[in-house]
């Protein structure tokens, strides 16, 4: 690896030192390092934008409709970040603890799942008895499982698991979705059920090796201290990335949001700190970068720096799939019964197998053909100030789609037109008080934040993406260069997992340049 010795800035602006560690990018993984770091007594500059402001929760996609963009329900934050960073005491909140799921099945049926996966059995032996036995078994193990993978899905190293579990922890990590349900089930909306959570939001297919470690790494997050549920969190992901922005605050963090990074300062195989947008220069001996992959490494740090594999490793291949986040504005409620009683749940659509089959082929085709897998909530039904009174809101996200890194009306309209019929199977006949949708695809999400198009594609398999996380969080073998881009995540939603990690092994590489 080539040296750079150290340069006066470019432009001869102002060299500030005194600072220990520099975070470039205000993601939710960039705060809550930032957070830990400052915390830590590390004097903590924070670099950058991280997406739309924080004070603007909300956004009107209809004249007296609102809808909160980004994640809503939380089902991975991390409990180890939470902790460390105090995030209760700096306001994060729920506006729903626990929702309970309510799956609707292609032949019109519907059921009623306990938030608590512990409690799912007795849905499970309602509407699928001679399941009934079987579920409990493999419910048990993939709780267990779940638990033992735990460190694995926030990127640590594989942990050692005992006999008898280490069996079927290894089945349910290498396994593709159809090996497992198909051997184990024999009700087809169990099946079904089962095949949405795994496949929902991922890339990989059900036929394909290694797509059933989703569901475990589904089963492995909490919400509000409950593993595996969901929880509806109050402003969406906007209300916890002001929770993380208050914690770093009360740790003392310097925010510079207007003051982007063209350089990461790399002197003797060692980071010594960046060069600013406004041509100066920040000394410090740590950075974390919480951009992108090609940003943070090709763009900030340099090819002639980085080993030609290293860089290989950075190119993931091109994105197939995507998912959408679709608004319905309606002028008044749903007018059946059922789905009146479960505006306050998780709303999942779980095709049958052949049309998830479908829609996949689909989406490789580059066409978006409904039902798809969807999972809506009603947010107005938690904060009615979201839509005039009388009438609600409904927020989905619906997969598989095509990824495109940019649309235009068609796209959209293919996509808005699939999700109303997946809807329709959730609540008949609410399409016709629907008068207005909303589509957000990942060049859309790319727009709000500044990162590039695919960091919003759908994530590859748990397995794959544990690898790359792993090879990139060794930052190409510079020293005090520590990464929580998203390609350091593993699966989507809310995480902060990447950020924590990142943090730490920055405090213990800083405490270690101090004391020797």
């Amino acid at each position: 690896m080539a040296n750079d010795e150290g340069q006066a800035p470019k432009s001869g602006g102002r060299i500030e030192g005194g600072v220990d560690a520099v975070v470039v990018g205000a993601s939710f993984e960039g705060l809550g390092a930032a957070a830990m770091l400052g915390k830590a007594g590390l004097k903590t500059i924070l670099l950058g934008a991280g997406g739309a402001s924080l004070d603007d929760a909300r956004r009107e996609f209809e004249p007296g409709y609102f809808c909160l963009d980004g994640e809503q329900l939380v089902t991975h934050l991390d409990p180890e970040l939470i902790s460390a960073i105090e995030l209760y005491r700096h306001g994060l909140e729920f506006a729903n603890r626990r929702l309970d799921s309510v799956y609707y099945f292609a032949d019109g049926s519907a059921a009623h799942v306990d938030g608590d996966p512990y409690n799912s059995r007795e849905a499970i032996a309602e509407f699928a008895p001679g399941d009934a036995a079987r579920y409990t078994e493999f419910l048990e193990l993939s709780l267990e499982s779940a638990r033992a993978l735990r460190p694995l899905f926030s990127g640590a190293a594989a942990p050692p698991i005992a006999a008898p579990l280490a069996g079927a922890a290894e089945r349910y990590l290498t396994a593709s979705v159809e090996d497992v349900v198909d051997a184990a089930f024999e009700d087809e909306r169990l099946i079904s059920m089962l095949t949405a959570e795994a496949l929902f939001r991922g890339a990989p297919r059900a036929g394909e090796a290694f797509s059933f470690a989703s569901y475990i790494r589904r089963l492995a997050g909490e919400a509000a201290g409950l593993q595996g549920a969901a929880a509806f969190a109050k402003d969406g992901a906007h209300g916890v990335r002001a929770a993380a922005r208050r914690a770093a605050q009360a740790a003392r963090v310097d925010f510079r949001p207007a003051t982007g990074v063209t350089r990461v300062l790399v002197e003797w195989d060692r980071v010594a700190g960046v060069e600013t947008s406004d041509g100066g220069q920040i000394r410090a001996p740590v950075v974390v970068n919480a951009l992108d992959a090609r940003r943070a490494f090709v763009d900030l740090i340099g090819p002639e720096l980085l080993d030609i594999e290293f860089q290989a490793g950075i190119e993931s291949p091109a994105p197939r799939f995507g998912e959408a986040r679709v608004h319905f504005a309606m002028n008044g409620e749903p007018r059946d019964e059922r789905t009146l009683a479960n505006m306050t749940r998780r709303l999942v659509y779980a095709p049958a197998r052949e049309e998830i089959a479908h829609a996949f082929a689909a989406a490789r085709r580059g066409e978006v053909e409904g039902p798809l897998i969807m999972e809506a909530i009603f947010p107005s039904a938690f904060d009615p100030t979201l839509a005039p009174e009388k009438a609600c809101v409904v927020s989905a996200l619906v997969h598989p789609v095509p990824f495109r890194s940019a649309a235009d009306d068609a796209f959209r309209e293919q996509i808005a037109a699939a999700a109303r019929l997946t809807f329709e199977r959730i609540a008949p006949g609410a399409g016709a008080r629907i008068i207005a949708t909303d589509v957000r695809i990942a060049c859309d999400e790319a727009n709000a934040s500044g990162a590039p198009a695919r960091a919003f594609a759908s994530p590859p398999g748990v397995i794959a993406a544990w690898a790359r996380s792993r090879k990139l969080a060794g930052a190409a073998g510079i020293e005090g260069y520590f990464f929580c881009g998203p390609e350091a995540r593993i699966g989507p939603g809310l995480n902060g997992a990447a950020g924590r990690r990142a943090a730490q092994a920055a405090i213990r590489y800083a405490r270690q340049k101090v004391h020797g």
